[in-house]
């Protein structure tokens, strides 16, 4: 504002002051044209010119104002329709995001009767109307997205979810990822359902290709997307040497150095991504024992059982260690002194001991085990074998009671239909799900990426 005062003043100080220089310049001008003569004074002249010169701008931006007018009047209109719009699109954002599908499309109608056609209004409509469960209106705009180079990667997204709600359109849900994949081969979402139909169709290259891109591009993702997508790269590596190795038996020959190290390599790489992952581990130390390389199995094989302290791991560590049965027995007893999960060890120990009938330090095993383990189903059977064993009617009735009523024993169960197994296996044995057998050592379990 002081500015403002300040320009006027100096503009007013400069026009009295030329004013008054020349009102002091003497001088007089003549004139001559078309037989009239003329005199004037040059100060007056000036000031005459001046006024002209003005006057001519002020009527010049008087004329222009005027045949502006309707466009300007217009540009105003289209000016109020556009901020009318894109508040519309504003608030129909908002109330996607807030869950109100209803008012989203109402904001999204809106907005497309008072904005051009363009890349947000249509992907409002679009998101409201597959929100709202209006699936022919969202095909309709997702399409429309999928037509410009510049939205097709997010159009065919689109229409892949949508396809997705409907089992009968599975072919259709895949083409469209393909063709996001197409467009951007980073892409975890379109991945996912590409991993669905490879486990499917058992291409185990292709499966380990989209769960490579899913991890590799999990930015957004949850831990626990990211670990079940671990879960499964792993569980697919183990299934791809277990293929391997049996298409070599067929043939009835001994295993070729090149299988077996191609099985180990898979073994190493699933245990990379999923170190918990059991299956791998026996089978790694199988393979390592096979090959000759007994340090390295042994080794392993302590590295399992550090992590799943069982009957499994220890019989395999029994296995590569080679010792007899009581010297491997005292060797366990005093690995299990320095172990973080002793309780388990020290039960793995106790079936082994009854097993091969050594009573003694089968009750020595089990009376090493804390008071803070939760005692299932299996400790209370080896307690009644062990009973049996010493022909101790009473204490086996007892141990078998309690088994009967005791939290179940670390299992493999499936997540897709929830049936259980003792062991490990690829394919459920009740539905046929790749890839779903998890460890359940608690009442929750993890699952994994689904085939289903």
């Amino acid at each position: 504002m002081m500015f403002r005062v300040l320009v006027f003043v100096i503009a007013a100080l400069f026009i009295a002051f030329a004013a008054s220089w020349l009102s002091a310049q003497d001088g007089v001008t003549s004139i001559t044209w078309l037989g009239y003569h003329a005199e004037v004074e040059s100060s007056a002249l000036v000031v005459a010119i001046a006024l002209l010169c003005v006057t001519g701008i002020i009527i010049d931006r008087l004329v222009r104002a005027l045949v502006r007018w309707p466009s300007l009047m217009s540009a105003g209109w289209q000016m109020r329709r556009r901020a009318k719009g894109e508040n519309a699109l504003s608030l129909g954002f908002v109330a996607l995001a807030a869950g109100d599908h209803r008012a989203a499309h109402k904001q999204a109608r809106r907005a497309e009767k008072l904005l051009d056609k363009g890349i947000l209004t249509d992907l409002l409509v679009a998101q409201s109307s597959y929100a709202s469960g209006d699936s022919k209106a969202a095909s309709r705009y997702f399409k429309k997205l999928a037509s410009d180079p510049q939205t097709a990667y997010f159009g065919q997204l689109g229409l892949m979810r949508l396809y997705q709600q409907d089992e009968a359109r599975s072919p259709e849900a895949l083409s469209a990822a393909e063709k996001a994949f197409s467009i951007d081969s980073t892409s975890a979402e379109a991945a996912q359902v590409i991993l669905k139909k490879a486990l499917q169709e058992a291409d185990w290259e292709k499966a380990i290709s989209c769960l490579t891109i899913y991890l590799n591009h999990s930015a957004g993702q949850s831990q626990s997307e990211i670990d079940k997508a671990r879960a499964l790269y792993a569980r697919v590596h183990l299934q791809m040497a277990e293929e391997r190795l049996q298409a070599a038996q067929a043939d009835s020959m001994p295993l070729s150095k090149a299988v077996i190290k191609q099985a180990i390599s898979d073994c190493e790489t699933a245990l990379q991504q999923c170190p918990d992952f059991t299956p791998a581990g026996q089978r790694l130390v199988q393979l390592l024992y096979e090959k000759g390389d007994k340090r390295r199995a042994e080794k392993h094989a302590r590295t399992l059982f550090a992590i799943a302290p069982d009957e499994a791991s220890l019989a395999l560590l029994r296995d590569v260690r080679n010792d007899n049965d009581g010297q491997f027995i005292s060797y366990m007893m005093g690995l299990l002194a320095k172990s973080s999960q002793a309780d388990e060890g020290y039960l793995a120990v106790a079936q082994f001991a009854v097993s091969v009938g050594i009573w003694a330090s089968a009750s020595q095993a089990l009376s090493q085990i804390s008071e803070r383990f939760i005692k299932h189903n299996v400790y209370y059977k080896v307690q009644a074998a062990i009973a049996k064993g010493l022909e101790d009617d009473a204490a086996h009735q007892r141990a078998l009671e309690q088994a009967a009523i005791a939290p179940r024993a670390p299992h493999w169960q499936c997540h897709s239909c929830e049936a259980s197994g003792p062991s490990y296996q690829f394919y459920c044995e009740s539905c046929d799900a790749p890839g779903q057998m998890m460890r359940r050592t608690s009442g929750q379990g993890v699952k994994v990426i689904s085939a289903s």
